[in-house]
């Protein structure tokens, strides 16, 4: 197991974690890939040594089972199961609405970070839940906002690809 800290051997630093993020640019939404990281080792016994997502100054305000409402934060989104489909809307400068959408199943690459808020995104997003099964999501709002998040850097425009995306 890399990273293993059995026997005194060197262990291997945990990898980056890479979220797509429901971000926002220029008063709308938008999709960026997200990278955190480097991520400290966890110390907490039975999970010593895993890479740790440390959300600063007790930044997560609540963790909830629920049925999504508009969201009034940042929030980290964890989909346990399900499907899920994001759409971004934008308006073009000759009136026609466009749409952008993305699908986010739950399980491995299921945790996206939406950060488009009514104070930076004027349309914001909306998401639909087309599948034949119940979606289940885990909703972590950040109090401290980005600050909340700590270190991250966007890596490219667009959703993070399957093979980027969770660790």
């Amino acid at each position: 197991m890399p990273g293993n800290l059995a026997g005194g051997s060197n262990p291997t630093p945990p990898p980056p974690l890479n979220i797509t993020a429901i971000s926002a640019a220029s008063n709308a939404s938008t999709l960026e890939c997200w990278q955190f990281g480097p991520l400290p080792a966890a110390s907490a016994p039975g999970v010593s040594g895993a890479a740790a997502l440390l959300l600063l100054g007790g930044a997560a305000s609540s963790v909830s089972y629920t049925v999504l409402p508009d969201a009034p934060r940042l929030q980290l989104v964890v989909f346990l199961w399900g499907l899920a489909r994001i759409t971004l809307p934008s308006s073009s400068a000759d009136g026609n609405d466009t749409a952008a959408s993305f699908d986010v199943r739950g399980g491995r690459n299921g945790i996206i970070v939406a950060a488009d808020t009514r104070d930076v995104s004027g349309l914001g997003h909306t998401t639909d839940y087309p599948g034949d099964e119940p979606t289940v999501v885990l909703q972590m709002p950040i109090a401290a906002g980005r600050l909340g998040f700590g270190r991250y850097s966007v890596l490219h425009e667009g959703p993070c690809t399957e093979e980027m995306s969770g660790l």
